[in-house]
């Protein structure tokens, strides 16, 4: 885990999802599957990508389950890779964390 490796600042939050990430987008891991980004969402329900699901609509909130934050993400997540072209999630990079990092962004409009 990245909090083991014991560098400052990878002990919580988001840093730790950041660094892995990095790491799986040059190749080094295996990228996130949505259940993996979907339960660093319920984790950080006061990040923004929790609340992006919730100006989307979703009825999820603090109390919810993490199988309802799983179908939440999940529904984005569907949503993007059917409406997008194949040409548009080559050039997005289109994988879980990008719709994750899409819905911070969403809350922040």
């Amino acid at each position: 885990l990245a909090k083991d490796i014991g560098i400052l600042g990878f002990g919580s939050g988001i840093t730790q999802m950041q660094f892995a990430n990095t790491l799986a987008l040059l190749g080094i891991c295996d990228l996130p599957s949505c259940d993996t980004m979907a339960k660093i969402v319920q984790a950080n329900k006061r990040m923004g990508a929790f609340e992006g699901l919730q100006r989307l609509g979703l009825q999820v909130n603090a109390r919810s389950a993490e199988t309802h934050v799983r179908a939440a993400f999940r529904c984005v997540y569907d949503a993007l890779d059917h409406l997008l072209t194949p040409r548009d999630k080559a050039l997005l990079c289109f994988n879980a964390i990008f719709v994750e990092h899409l819905l911070c962004k969403v809350s922040r409009w």
